[in-house]
Parts: C-alpha cells; structure tokens; sequence
C-alpha cells in the first residue's frame, strides 16, 4: 500500500525532557532505538504517541527528519494499561494510516496487541524504533514452557490449591484471555501410562466442544509441571455462587443441574469418562468439575 501524508505537519514541540523526567513511579519503558528518543517512563494509564501537540511524545523534527515525518499520523499509537492493577497487561493500540508493527508484524488500524518486554515497536517505515521494557515483570517460578512465555502475557493468580496454581493469560496478538493452570508435578509423583497415551487424551479433549464443557486449547507437559491452557470463566464457580447467595433458587438450581446433565451426556457420547489417570482420586473429582461450567 501507498504511504501518504495523514495529517499537516505541526511546527510546536514538547521537549523530550518532559517525558524522561518523569516523577511518578512507572511501570514500563520505551526506549528509543536511536532517533534521539532516549528512554521514556511510562507512568499514566494512556501514553499516545504522534505528531499532534496533543500526544505525550509528539514526534518532532528533532526527533525525525522533516521529510520523514509525513508517514507519522497526528495519533500514531497509544499504550494503555491499568496502572492500579501490576499484574494489568500493557495493551498498544494502532490508530495510524500507515501502520504500527510490533515484532515486524503489522497490528492494523484501531486493533490492538500486548506488550511483552523485549517487543520491538515500529512505525510506518521507521523500523526498531522502540523496545517496550518492564523491569517489574516476572513469570510464575514454575512457567517453563518458552511457547507460552513467547505467545502469553502471564497476569495475576485467580485460583489455587494443593495442585498448583491458576493464573490469568492473554494472547499478546489476539489479546483474548484464557486460564492457565499449572499443576506440579513432584507433589503426585505421577505415574503416566505413557507419553502417547497421554497425549491422545488431550488431544481428545482439546477437541470437545460443547456450551456447558469448558475448553482446553493447549497442553504443555514440562519436565516439573504440567500446564494446560482453558476458557476463561469469568462468572467464577458454582460453590463460590452458592455461598455468596446462601442457597440456590430452585428454579436456578434446576436450570444448572440441567447444563450439568447436558456436559455428562455431551462426554458419555463420545466415550469421554470423567477420569485422568494423572491425579489421585479427589483430583480427578476436582478436575471434571472444573469441565463444567454455567452459562
């Protein structure tokens, strides 16, 4: 596609030094690649980046070339992120006519990516111009997979037990959340049948597809856990619903015993037991519960 000019160009700057000097604490940085742009703290829960005044970097002519200025539009991209929350993904944001690429792939106009630190920012035909950094950013001790670490922003723990841990997962392309459960291993001392048995199940189970049967959509089987990417729930479970409301209606309780039996004949179908050679017994009980899901 043609790059054309999307906006006049503007003559007033905003010294960088504003940007850098920053006093409130930040969360992430975008250091420049040359061009002038140093390193700057990304503090707010919106940081835009373009030729308008408006913008909190505004890309001037001290920092590009005149010439080359013409392929920034006036609202280039924009970082958000929810500052009060520190295990909150750093969402960009393409709002340009010539485009913003992150790792050399192009996110496209009003779409949005995920930043991980090391992600590399270009603009129209400036490429490298910014690596996203965030310093206070650490994986789970116990994520070992590099797949996920590369494909995942690994958010904050929304469940846990004797088993391992859940935590909430983005797809940094498709920003769409998952759950990741992580089960250790060394605490079972499990005994699989056998690699290919084990994975002929998942692969079985990544293939149901059902409303009232949570999804799995990956499995990953590391040397000292296991861990497995599901639906995320955002409704939370049936015992937390039950506690919270002191007891169930009975025409809502019939409406979820209902879905209940729907899963259980979906699986009984297609010869699915609800058992896992992997877990003891009271896991294997935890575990087809957590297949269930209400809508």
């Amino acid at each position: 596609m043609e790059e054309i000019c999307t906006q006049p160009l503007d003559s007033q700057t905003i010294p960088i030094d504003q940007l850098i000097n920053e006093s409130a604490p930040s969360y992430g940085q975008l250091v420049g690649n040359g061009y002038n742009f140093g390193t700057i703290e990304l503090c707010s829960e919106k940081f835009s980046v373009g030729r308008d005044q408006k913008c909190d970097l505004v890309v001037s002519e001290e920092l590009l070339p005149h010439s080359s200025r013409i392929l920034i539009s006036n609202f280039h991209f924009t970082l958000e992120r929810d500052v009060k929350d520190c295990y909150s993904p750093t969402y960009i944001i393409d709002s340009s006519t010539n485009g913003t690429f992150v790792n050399g792939i192009l996110i496209g106009r009003n779409n949005r990516a995920i930043l991980l630190p090391g992600f590399i920012i270009s603009i129209a035909a400036f490429r490298n111009l910014f690596v996203y950094k965030q310093p206070n950013y650490s994986l789970p001790p116990e994520v070992e997979s590099p797949g996920l670490i590369k494909q995942y922003h690994i958010g904050r723990v929304i469940g846990s037990g004797s088993f391992g841990t859940v935590h909430l997962l983005h797809h940094v392309s498709s920003c769409v959340p998952y759950a990741l459960k992580i089960v250790r291993k060394q605490p079972y001392k499990m005994k699989l049948r056998g690699s290919s048995s084990l994975f002929n199940e998942t692969e079985i189970m990544k293939k149901l597809n059902h409303p009232c049967v949570i999804r799995m959509f990956d499995f990953i089987n590391d040397p000292s856990s296991i861990s497995i990417v599901l639906e995320y729930m955002q409704g939370g479970d049936l015992l937390t619903r039950i506690m919270d409301n002191s007891y169930l209606p009975e025409q809502t309780a019939k409406f979820y015993f209902y879905q209940l039996c729907h899963a259980i004949h979906y699986l009984h179908s297609r010869e699915m037991l609800l058992e896992n050679e992997w877990f003891n017994h009271s896991d294997v009980v935890q575990l087809a519960r957590s297949l269930m899901k209400l809508s």
